[in-house]
């Protein structure tokens, strides 16, 4: 099914107030500053509970500000995935909670996601899609 179906079937509450930014979420400081620090973009968040949700910013980036953030990723200990469309970079953790990140640069643009709980199979491909092809 659709990562959005997925998302809206599980009931979730959209854009909450108070919800934090994927840049206050992600776990490299570098790559925080780097996100923060680019025009903003489109912001997308939901919350299903109080523990889980799953955020994205989607930010205009140029050719070299891409090559910088890839950087970060790879000294960052995120991993790269092979996809149709070029690189995705994750990182994932597990304690009491299973958390993560993916990042993605294409088209000229960076789709930030951090998520808590729930990252549904297909959800950066469709923004991909959507918004680059």
């Amino acid at each position: 099914p659709c990562p959005i179906a997925v998302l809206s079937a599980a009931a979730p509450e959209l854009n909450p107030p108070g919800f934090k930014t994927v840049a206050e979420r992600v776990t490299s400081p570098e790559l925080a500053a780097a996100l923060t620090e680019l025009p903003p973009g489109l912001e997308c968040h939901w919350r299903v509970n109080l523990h889980s949700g799953i955020g994205t910013e989607v930010v205009p980036v140029d050719a070299a500000q891409a090559v910088h953030i890839e950087a970060l990723l790879a000294a960052g200990g995120y991993t790269p995935i092979a996809e149709s469309w070029g690189t995705r970079w994750v990182i994932e953790f597990s304690q009491e909670y299973t958390w993560g990140e993916s990042h993605t640069l294409v088209g000229g643009v960076w789709f930030a996601t951090a998520w808590l709980e729930i990252a549904p199979d297909g959800y950066t491909a469709d923004m991909v899609a959507t918004i680059v092809f």
